[in-house]
């Protein structure tokens, strides 16, 4: 019996093809390009229905592929992440963490405080908290306040101090105070005094909201 493809991977195929005539002209497209997408509606139907009607457990590497594929273009609205269960949150962040791209896995980092497990939220939080990529590690050092304050202050800690970035270290810096705020932690108040004495005026401003 010949094997049947869901709606889904149809949809997304769709998708690709579109936006490979969209990135032809690059000096066209604005930064948020993938929003022009005019069949969203059908992705996200389709999204949920797959994401309910076959369990992670069986999904190929195929289809974590594309799953990983369109959650990164919906960057933007992060509406198809928001339909993942937990099973399924889990399975496609275990699978981006090795083969994902960073608008995939800062998303799916952003969301695992969601999930029953805390202990396996604040593990795979914890990796891509480590991950090479800027923005993934910041929103990830975010995510992780909301699960285990105690391993985000330390992680706070590490994170303003190791200069890896060059200047999107400031932004590393401002996820850093976000968080000390986020968690209450007594350490703000002495890392809003380094802020104002590192002198870079985003993360000066918001050492300056924080202390209102």
């Amino acid at each position: 019996m010949k094997h049947l493809v869901h709606p889904l991977f149809i949809e997304i195929d769709k998708f690709e093809s579109w936006a490979e005539v969209m990135l032809s002209e690059p000096s066209t497209i604005s930064a948020e390009w993938e929003t022009d997408y005019p069949d969203w509606d059908a992705i996200e139907a389709h999204f949920k229905d797959f994401i309910r009607s076959l369990p992670s457990s069986r999904w190929n590497s195929n289809e974590l592929s594309l799953l990983e594929y369109i959650i990164a273009r919906d960057n933007e609205c992060e509406r198809l992440v928001e339909d993942l269960t937990d099973d399924a949150l889990i399975a496609l962040s275990e699978y981006a963490l090795i083969h994902g791209e960073q608008d995939s896995k800062w998303q799916l980092a952003n969301a695992l405080p969601r999930i029953a497990d805390t202990q396996k939220a604040i593990g795979l939080i914890e990796r891509y908290v480590n991950d090479a990529e800027e923005y993934v590690n910041r929103r990830a050092l975010m995510a992780l306040a909301k699960v285990d304050p105690q391993k985000a202050e330390r992680y706070c800690e590490a994170h303003w101090i190791r200069n890896l970035y060059g200047e999107v270290d400031e932004y590393q810096r401002m996820a850093v105070l976000a968080t000390l705020k986020e968690i209450g932690s007594p350490l703000l108040e002495s890392y809003l005094k380094l802020a104002m004495e590192d002198g870079r005026p985003y993360l000066v401003n918001l050492a300056s909201e924080l202390e209102q």
